[in-house]
């Protein structure tokens, strides 16, 4: 599979997140995926992935599911999966991704404080330095 266009932001939005949030990328799924949600504008989907929920994104234009902590949930996997939501392995689970996406991601963003900011602040100084430009 080829991957997304976008692919190096994802890239960068990986090093913004090593170096901003102290334990990323274990435990931090849902954080995550509101980062890649307001930078990139992916979806947010809840998946089940070998009996456990994963919290990621989705881009129904190219059809492909993105997870940019993954080597956080298995620790011997790719740190970046962008993988066909035509799968065998993913399972989307249509009632707990409505359930998320009534938190705004900006709520979730604003209420997480990392190094005394929140992180919808961070977003914000690492998008106007130059690292990512929204669309």
């Amino acid at each position: 599979m080829q991957n997304p266009d976008y692919y190096l932001k994802l890239l960068d939005i990986r090093d913004f997140l090593e170096t901003t949030l102290p334990s990323f990328p274990n435990d931090q799924q849902g954080v995550t995926a509101c980062v890649v949600n307001k930078i990139l504008g992916l979806e947010r989907v809840v998946c089940y992935y070998n009996g456990k929920d994963l919290v990621l994104n989705k881009d129904p234009k190219n059809k492909v599911y993105v997870c940019i902590g993954f080597d956080g949930v298995y620790k011997d996997r790719e740190k970046i999966l962008v993988l066909d939501v035509n799968n065998d392995s993913f399972v989307e689970d249509p009632d707990r991704t409505t359930q998320l996406n009534k938190v705004p991601v900006d709520i979730v963003l604003s209420n997480k404080i990392v190094y005394g900011r929140s992180m919808l602040d961070h977003i914000k100084t690492f998008q106007n330095n130059g690292y990512i430009r929204l669309f």
